[in-house]
């Protein structure tokens, strides 16, 4: 862990990306600051929005041979940001817009993540991300590049600002090694931050009857005769969160925070090719059907890996036997789940004192 020797600190910065119509990127956002506050510090999301914000809500994922569809797009969009209002949840800064109106903000502190922060190739990723012209003291906790060439050379801006940091974590191996190889400095590798709280005061829920969670960014049409099988065989409504599924008995897009938050909670089961529904799948101890997305598949691994969880990428096959041959035993697992929680833990301690 790279770790230097600092002053004492009350006011305490966050910057990353809070905003938008993403709830992992809510989730880890309200993690962190509900942490750093249980911390015994005050703490504030950094109100900072990229210029390309406005312009990457309008063009995310939208097929451009059906126009129709595009406009249902964008206003499912804009219901979600409204419903992922984040006011009610944390204090923020007021805007800025630059690092010079960041460094009149004095704060002592500023921790840089979670998130897809440092994927230079994400539309979102600014010098700020990465704390080029911040004059206060800079840490990071568990940024990741997502699935960046970790031998992508930085610019030597982000490599000077990144030597600045007095600790520095990532998310996961892959932005280990872009850290190292651009550096030389060894991070610590910590949990996503939604692993060290519990959003015990959040409880909403959406569907009375004993349900499947279906929490995916594609559609996976293909294996919908097999989990409406296996739903049927053990009396399950399926539950669909984020999209419109026609193959699941209801399906929320716009749910609120709230919802989804608890839907992970009630589940039996979870189908997901999320980093975040693995992630919370993995919270509330719940057996995982893991579809791999391509852009996924590397931090999911390296998350299950931290625990020791092996689950293979789900294909098709009978979902009974494929959920008996990838059970997670939790009386086992939870043992290093929480092993990592209190490493996580005490790297944000010592980081922050």
């Amino acid at each position: 862990m790279v770790q230097k020797e600092g002053k004492n600190m009350k006011n305490i910065g966050i910057m990353t990306w809070y905003y938008g119509a993403n709830y992992g990127a809510l989730a880890q956002s309200l993690a962190l600051y509900k942490t750093i506050q249980s911390l015994g510090y005050d703490c504030r999301l950094i109100n900072y929005k990229p210029k390309t914000y406005l312009q990457t809500i309008k063009n995310t994922n939208l097929p451009s041979n059906k126009e129709l569809y595009k406009v249902k797009r964008v206003i499912n969009g804009i219901i979600k940001i409204k419903n992922l209002s984040t006011t009610q949840f944390f204090k923020t800064t007021k805007r800025v817009h630059s690092a010079e109106e960041i460094n009149k903000l004095e704060l002592d502190c500023i921790v840089f993540g979670s998130d897809a922060i440092f994927n230079v190739k994400h539309p979102l990723c600014d010098d700020l991300y990465y704390g080029v012209g911040i004059k206060c003291r800079k840490v990071t906790y568990s940024p990741s590049c997502e699935f960046l060439n970790p031998d992508y050379e930085l610019s030597e801006s982000y490599k000077k600002s990144l030597n600045e940091m007095t600790s520095i974590s990532v998310r996961d191996t892959n932005t280990y090694m872009l850290v190292r190889n651009n550096t030389g400095l060894v991070p610590q590798i910590t949990l996503d931050p939604t692993f060290l709280y519990d959003f015990h005061d959040i409880d909403k829920k959406i569907c009375k009857s004993r349900y499947m969670l279906v929490y995916a960014f594609s559609s996976w049409d293909e294996y919908c005769l097999p989990i409406i099988k296996y739903a049927k065989e053990h009396k399950l409504k399926i539950l669909c969160l984020g999209q419109e599924l026609k193959w699941a008995d209801k399906s929320v897009e716009n749910a609120t925070f709230e919802e989804w938050i608890t839907a992970f909670r009630h589940a039996d089961c979870v189908v997901t090719d999320s980093f975040h529904g693995t992630v919370f799948s993995l919270k509330n101890k719940k057996q995982i059907v893991l579809c791999g997305r391509n852009d996924k598949k590397a931090k999911i691994a390296s998350l299950l890996h931290q625990f020791d969880i092996d689950i293979s990428i789900y294909n098709g096959e009978n979902l009974t036997n494929y959920l008996a041959e990838n059970r997670i035993d939790y009386s086992e697992k939870q043992k290093n789940i929480n092993y990592e929680i209190e490493k996580s833990m005490k790297y944000l301690r010592q980081a922050l004192k």
